[in-house]
């Protein structure tokens, strides 16, 4: 048997490891659960906030696009804001210069204009017939798609883009007015468009799967405003996601904005304010939840750091700990063994006074029995007596004697006594009923006897029993066998 320090030692070891293990299961479920809920309440606000987000910067550069075009339609202003050219212009309109003199007064200030920014490349100026009349700038390398005619327009209004080798250009065109309100011309003013495809493509750095786009209505189709070298123009419906992003340009065309998911892609649309344009952006949604994906698995990382943490600063805490609760625990068993012991007394000493009052309780029930059974077993003992004494008063016997003393008397003539005496004649009879009469009384005496031995013997059982019950406290159903033989079975010897 091992020692009681032995014994507590490994009793500790195994509470601590036991309520260790139990502890880190709890924790775990618990993390889990929280986990899974976080999960489950959060993921998707996460996902809904990077689609708005998406949303959100498309919104972004759908501004900076539509500050470009206000500019360039600033600057387009400014130049035939210009008074004095606008005056040589009226002039030439009411023929009061002749074309050299307006190309030679005109040309240099129009070229001063261009110095305004870097992006224009040239400008093309109509007068009021809408024929070109001066041309500054690389206007003259760019072949009008059907004339000039076709981008004159009430207000100012940006066309759609004209290549130039492999340059991108857009004709802003700004009719010239006078102080009176008179229309006396219109400025094509040709922007490069380099700047514009480097704030449209600046934002494909946010993502290796992020694609911007600024597309406009051509003819029936929608176009690309910076088409790749690999792709077409015009955005033909050849899978989900082209049909999807046509579908986009073409609401964000109308003034419409928001974001779809289409496939594996998320893609937001805004229209661009200043002209009948519409910028999308669409990323992939694994790159776009990325940064969620990150996160959670941050949050994770850290949750696991801080459980086993936890465990660590647990199983430290416990250790010293496991000991005392095992000390306290093997006093509070050995106080409940002890109270154990005490309560089985208890209830032994009960159970033994109780089996006493039990026995005392059948004693006198047997006592009571046995005073019954005795008193029908000395009853016809009673009964017997009373018939023999009956008996001893018969008169047979003094009749036997008168019938001697009859006989002495008459020995001498006792012939004639029995056949000619009357007396003498009826003494046979008297004798015949008097040998009957004794026969009777031999047979009851016989009957009385025997009756009175069994009921002695009846007697002598029931004592016997209880005799025994004393002896070996054998229970009730033991003593006379639950109900008094009756005489005959005496007599049978059952």
């Amino acid at each position: 048997m091992a020692p009681p320090t032995e014994t507590l030692r490994k009793s500790t070891h195994s509470f601590r490891k036991r309520f260790f293990l139990f502890f880190a299961s709890a924790l775990f479920l618990l993390l889990l659960s929280v986990s899974l809920t976080i999960y489950f309440t959060l993921f998707d606000q996460l996902k809904k906030a990077e689609n708005n987000s998406i949303a959100h910067f498309a919104e972004i550069q759908s501004m900076a696009v539509t500050e470009w075009c206000r500019r360039a339609k600033g600057l387009a202003k400014q130049i035939t804001s210009r008074t004095r050219i606008r005056e040589e212009l009226e002039k030439y309109n009411r023929g009061k210069i002749d074309l050299n003199q307006f190309i030679e007064f005109t040309k240099p200030k129009l070229q001063d204009a261009m110095n305004l920014s870097s992006e224009m490349a040239g400008i093309i100026r109509l007068d009021k017939k809408k024929q070109v009349v001066v041309t500054c700038g690389h206007a003259s390398n760019f072949s009008l798609k059907n004339g000039a005619l076709n981008y004159v327009f009430a207000d100012i209004e940006l066309s759609a883009p004209i290549l130039a080798g492999d340059r991108s250009f857009i004709v802003v065109s700004a009719p010239i007015i006078n102080r009176i309100g008179e229309r006396q011309g219109t400025d094509l003013v040709f922007m490069d468009l380099e700047l514009l495809r480097g704030i449209v493509t600046n934002s494909n750095k946010a993502g290796k799967t992020m694609k911007t786009m600024v597309g406009y209505r051509s003819e029936n189709s929608i176009s690309d405003l910076f088409p790749s070298p690999t792709e077409q123009s015009a955005i033909s419906g050849g899978s989900g996601l082209n049909t999807a992003v046509k579908n986009c340009v073409s609401a964000a065309v109308e003034g419409k904005s928001g974001w779809v998911g289409v496939e594996d892609m998320v893609i937001a649309y805004q229209p661009i304010q200043e002209c009948n344009w519409g910028l999308v952006i669409y990323q992939n949604r694994m790159e776009l939840y990325l940064p969620i994906y990150k996160k959670m698995a941050l949050i994770g990382g850290l949750s696991l750091v801080v459980y086993f943490m936890i465990l660590i600063g647990f199983w430290l805490l416990l250790k010293p700990l496991a000991g005392r609760i095992v000390m306290h625990a093997d006093e509070l068993e050995k106080k409940i063994q002890d109270k154990t012991s005490s309560l089985e007394r208890e209830i032994l000493e009960r159970k033994k006074i109780d089996e006493l009052r039990a026995m005392a309780a059948g004693r006198a029930e047997i006592s009571a029995m046995m005073l019954h059974h005795i008193g029908n077993a000395i009853t016809p003992v009673k009964v017997y007596v009373e018939e023999m004494v009956d008996e001893s008063r018969d008169t047979s016997l003094d009749y036997l004697e008168k019938v001697y003393l009859d006989f002495l008397e008459h020995r001498d003539a006792l012939q004639v006594y029995l056949n000619e005496d009357e007396r003498g004649r009826r003494v046979f009879d008297y004798m015949k009923a008097l040998i009957a009469s004794l026969k009777r009384q031999r047979d009851g005496r016989r009957n009385a006897s025997e009756q009175m031995d069994l009921a002695v013997v009846r007697i002598m059982e029931m004592l016997n029993d209880q005799q025994r019950y004393v002896d070996n406290e054998t229970g009730l159903e033991e003593i006379g066998h639950g109900h008094p033989r009756s005489n005959e079975e005496y007599k049978h010897g059952s």
